[in-house]
């Protein structure tokens, strides 16, 4: 339709508007259901039973500081609660690549707390270190 507009100098048919609206709205929808994922899931925490370990992940999405927070305590008995924290903010341009896998597991983290399917969400994890490792 651009080519049309701007090479050929047609007017666009109603059928090219139509397609081109339905197009965009469909891109704005999905972008607007991926806001209210992240709004209502500001913080997802999952408990995870590794062999005879207990072990809790809770992913924090801070608005305000355009960051991700990822917190593992380790729960095993005897072990003293070990903790670890990694802070991921979007501050300066060299933060990007970071910020966005962070991103990226935190909303295929959403994903498996809404369908519940662990398989699933191995597969799309392993996925998704693989295509970073690339």
């Amino acid at each position: 339709m651009r080519n049309k507009l701007e090479h050929e100098y047609k007017t666009p048919e109603i059928y090219d508007l139509y397609t081109y609206y339905e197009l965009v709205w469909s891109v704005v929808k999905i972008l607007d259901l991926y806001l209210e994922l992240l709004f209502t899931n500001g913080e997802i925490n999952l408990e995870l039973h590794i062999e005879k370990n207990v072990y809790y992940l809770t992913m924090k999405h801070d608005i305000k500081g355009c960051a991700f927070i990822f917190e593992i305590i380790d729960w095993t008995k005897g072990k003293g609660r070990e903790q670890k924290r990694l802070d991921v903010t979007l501050k300066n341009q060299e933060d990007t690549d970071g910020f966005v896998k962070a991103f990226n597991v935190f909303l295929l983290s959403i994903q498996y707390f809404d369908y519940g399917n662990l398989n699933l969400y191995k597969k799309k994890m392993k996925k998704l270190i693989e295509t970073e490792m690339l």
